[in-house]
């Protein structure tokens, strides 16, 4: 019984900080595309909601910071297509990483399991046994 809630409450920190962490990167990447697209330096971003934990100049982290953020900036006279790709930052940044993360998990796959490949190919196969 107390291994499964700690397997809960493990499960539960491990999403919490890994959804603040990847909130985070795609908030920075619609920043990134703004910047690179003729965005002033007047922006900032705010993770989560409630009171805030961490406050600077750019970047806020309130209370529930699981909960995805927001970013504010100055939009004033700007190009249609400027503003498409500001906003495909964060999708853009999102997809590099879902990418990454999935060359690294097939990357462990087949290095952490000593002979895996060799274990396929060599697998032996059901072959039918004709019953009299």
């Amino acid at each position: 019984m107390l291994n499964g809630v700690l397997n809960a409450v493990i499960f539960i920190f491990t999403c919490s900080i890994s959804s603040f962490i990847f909130g985070f990167l795609h908030e920075l990447g619609h920043i990134a595309m703004y910047r690179i697209f003729g965005g002033n330096n007047d922006w900032s971003i705010t993770i989560g909601t409630g009171n805030p934990i961490i406050k600077t100049k750019k970047v806020t982290i309130n209370l529930l910071f699981m909960i995805p953020g927001f970013v504010n900036w100055s939009i004033t006279k700007v190009k249609k297509i400027h503003a498409v790709l500001w906003f495909s930052g964060g999708f853009l940044i999102n997809s590099i990483l879902a990418i990454a993360i999935l060359l690294v998990i097939l990357h462990l796959r087949f290095t952490l399991i000593p002979g895996h490949l060799k274990t396929l190919q060599t697998r032996p196969r059901m072959i039918p046994v004709a019953q009299e």
